[in-house]
């Protein structure tokens, strides 16, 4: 009798009893076909399926086929020593499972396998697959392939896969190291951070004072809002099973700026769009292909809660009073595509329908609205989405940091002191020691009238005057009143562009310094102009080398000299007398010309 206790007591040690840790559930996935293959990520273990993801049970088959091979697999190891695992399968409906074999290897691409196995496959049962004596299914991946035949049919044929259950021996294994979401690191100031554990059912306890946690430390349960440095710890507890290893993870603040609610649009600064102005409010995570996009990120208390937010960069606006939304994230502008869609396009892609008029009410609710023909197509917030439909919509609302320095735009002006430019934003050249003007041809010579406020609306052409030198200007915060746009002839190009001579019936010109001197020559079929360059474009057909030269203010012409023309005495500007004038600026019949 001792000895036969003794027998039944040993056996009931090495066989100690297995308990589920892990079971893969279907959950739906982005494939309704059969033949295309998808990733779906059930309790931290992300599986690829060849098959119909969007029923569940899962369909594996498909129509006509022919000892046809589909695959369901792991791309994450699963870190436990498994000993079993009990996968059921539902119906089979019309198909024939030639083979089945399940792999289990160490190495994600399953070239080198632990072991290789083939089940027999019977439908609506529970077939279970046991670990061989002496493998060590340890930190695998797991293979499921179903060699089908189907025969010819018009409708897809298929076998359900209902589940999969992992087992380990009762507290063999360690649990699984916590990992942090998003990784140590610099991040902005309010950022969220997530402690993830794979294993089932194992509790999260963390400290954030650089000890190190224990089961008895605080548990995780809402993700940790970092405002500071800090060091997280954290370790994995789970009964039956040794603790985790401790994960440490250290954090700095890179950004502090909190994000205020906007009630008047700055050219050239950065936005986030919003669902709401108080407290807790959701920001855009992303732009997709058609303006539709979760909403991940928080601004709380006026602090974003998220690296990568959505940035939208409005520039303008234009003379018409639109602006142009560029998501920084993706990039590309806004469109409207159609009355109800909404794209990314490149800027050479630009129309109308690219342009945007914002209106931002009292209380900060922002109405933003294409100019074009798809005039109903408003962005708006779309419950847990944001989409781009005229109604039945909630409000947005645009943030932007505090403390963001005003933006600039660098401009240049060479040696010969004058020069065009195009902006895609309003700029003030106000203070920054450049002179900008509205230009307007008549007769031999064009007359450029000073912008006494120095504000340039967007995409408008101008001459500036200045020393040669690289300035700092500011982008405009409001709308000038000084600029006339029927006082100005000049075309801006905000890209590189081709300029023919004749266009419609009017005469183009460039402004350079040849022979004549500074002033704006006709231009020559074909010529291209770099971005942000100007040029003339008028009725005034200028004859001599199609020559016009400019007036300041309304100041003496500067009048080119012909070869042809026949002058009295010539002088040069300190009142001597020049007999053969050279190239330069004189003084004629009274009159400025430059040679």
């Amino acid at each position: 009798m001792l000895l036969l206790f003794a027998l039944v007591a040993g056996g009931m040690s090495s066989w100690a009893a297995d308990e589920v840790f892990y079971t893969l559930t279907p959950a739906k996935g982005t494939n309704s076909g059969y033949t295309n293959a998808c990733n779906v990520t059930i309790n931290g273990i992300t599986w690829n399926l060849t098959g119909n993801s969007q029923q569940i049970p899962w369909r594996i088959g498909g129509k006509s086929l022919k000892k046809v091979d589909r695959a369901l697999y792991s791309k994450t190891a699963i870190s436990d020593n498994v000993t079993k695992i009990e996968v059921t399968h539902g119906e089979a409906s019309g198909i024939t499972v030639n083979s089945w074999t399940v792999i289990v290897s160490k190495n994600s691409d399953f070239s080198d396998p632990v072991s290789t196995l083939t089940p027999s496959f019977k439908a609506s049962t529970t077939t279970t697959i046991n670990r061989p004596a002496g493998k060590d299914w340890t930190n695998c991946y797991y293979k499921f392939i179903y060699n089908v035949t189907v025969s010819s049919d018009s409708k897809n044929k298929f076998i359900e896969f209902s589940k999969a259950a992992f087992y380990k021996e009762s507290g063999s294994s360690t649990v699984a190291t916590p990992t942090f979401s998003p990784v140590a690191g610099a991040v902005v100031a309010g950022t969220k951070v997530s402690i993830n554990c794979s294993t089932d059912g194992a509790a999260i306890h963390y400290t954030t004072d650089g000890t190190d946690p224990t089961s008895s430390s605080a548990t995780y349960s809402t993700p940790i809002v970092i405002n500071e440095a800090q060091t997280i710890k954290a370790i994995a507890v789970k009964a039956g099973m040794t603790n985790s290893v401790i994960a440490t993870a250290d954090y700095t603040v890179i950004e502090t700026k909190k994000y205020n609610l906007v009630k008047a649009i700055t050219s050239g600064k950065h936005y986030v769009i919003t669902n709401g102005k108080d407290g807790s409010v959701k920001v855009l995570d992303s732009q997709s292909s058609n303006n539709r996009a979760s909403i991940d990120a928080e601004i709380t208390s006026g602090i974003l809660n998220a690296t990568g937010a959505c940035e939208l960069l409005i520039q303008g606006p234009n003379a018409d009073g639109y602006y142009t939304i560029y998501d920084v994230n993706n990039n590309g502008y806004l469109y409207a595509a159609s009355s109800s869609s909404n794209y990314l396009r490149n800027k050479s892609e630009l129309d109308s329908n690219g342009t945007w008029s914002i209106e931002i009410s009292g209380d900060g609710v922002a109405t933003i609205k294409a100019k074009g023909t798809n005039t109903r197509n408003w962005i708006r917030n779309n419950g847990n989405l944001f989409s781009c439909y005229a109604s039945g919509q909630s409000d947005v609302y645009l943030f932007e940091k505090d403390g963001e320095s005003a933006p600039e735009e660098s401009v240049t002006i060479g040696s010969a002191g004058y020069a065009t430019y195009c902006s895609n934003n309003a700029l003030n050249f106000a203070g920054s020691g450049i002179t900008a003007y509205m230009a307007k041809a008549s007769g031999s010579s064009v007359t450029l009238t000073a912008i006494e406020d120095g504000v340039v609306p967007a995409r408008e052409g101008v001459v500036l005057k200045g020393s040669a030198n690289t300035y700092n200007v500011a982008v405009a915060t409001a709308l000038g009143s000084d600029y006339v746009a029927s006082e100005n002839e000049m075309v801006g190009l905000v890209e590189a562009s081709t300029v023919d001579a004749i266009v419609d019936g009017k005469y183009n010109y460039i402004l350079s310094n040849e022979d004549a001197g500074v002033g704006f020559y006709k231009a020559v079929n074909g010529v291209q102009l770099a971005a942000n360059k100007a040029y003339l474009s008028t009725t005034v057909n200028a004859a001599v080398r199609g020559f016009l030269g400019f007036t300041e203010d309304d100041s003496d012409a500067i009048i080119e000299i012909a070869k042809t023309e026949k002058m009295s005495a010539i002088y040069d500007l300190s009142g001597r007398r020049v007999v053969k004038p050279t190239k330069g600026l004189y003084i004629v019949n009274g009159k400025k010309v430059v040679k």
